[in-house]
């Protein structure tokens, strides 16, 4: 039996849900930086947002409380719990597509966040920091300010779905140099705009 989610993303009327982006028009894509936790997407995402001069969403902050305290108390999300989340995602990233194209840092580890996140602007792709357990282990062990504990690291690895060949984006090594990371993420759309 399918989870409400998956109720979610395979609706009929999904694709009339979200305004879409005019393609026509000269701005930057949708572009979401994802992946585990620790593996940069919020650092990355915001200087490459801060070179294409577009908003920058943290992911994080569109969480409702419930799922937060969740995280704190170390237990992982559901994926209806992520499903109010997905949906307040989706409408940012739709807002976006209208107005300005911008910058977005979430985890969108399954491949279904991933398809219902696409679904919310012809123009998003997805930047995947690929990163191994032991390296995001350590990097989120030395994080003060953030509510994700270490212990859910291994959850969302159990979670993740790599970058699927026919989803739209690219992969980086997380562990690259960060300049490398933001100038191999412009060269990326300067591709997709050639």
């Amino acid at each position: 039996m399918g989870s409400s989610l998956d109720a979610w993303v395979s609706r009929d009327d999904w694709a009339s849900t979200w305004p879409r982006a005019d393609t026509r028009v000269a701005k930057p894509p949708e572009l979401i930086f994802c992946g585990v936790s620790g593996c940069g997407k919020s650092t990355i995402g915001r200087r490459v947002a801060r070179e294409l001069r577009t908003p920058f969403v943290e992911g994080d902050d569109l969480h409702v409380s419930g799922n937060i305290a969740n995280m704190e108390a170390g237990r992982p999300l559901s994926d209806n719990d992520r499903l109010p989340w997905l949906t307040a995602l989706s409408a940012r990233l739709g807002a976006m597509a209208v107005e300005t194209g911008g910058v977005m840092a979430c985890s969108a580890l399954k491949r279904v966040y991933r398809t219902a996140l696409a679904s919310a602007s012809a123009d998003v792709y997805f930047v995947l920091l690929a990163i191994e357990k032991e390296a995001a282990l350590e990097r989120v062990s030395h994080r003060a300010d953030h509510f994700m504990p270490s212990e859910l690291v291994d959850s969302q690895f159990d979670q993740f779905e790599p970058l699927a060949p026919e989803e739209p984006g690219i992969v980086l090594d997380a562990l690259a140099d960060p300049d490398e990371n933001v100038k191999r993420t412009l060269d990326f759309i300067i591709q997709l705009r050639a």
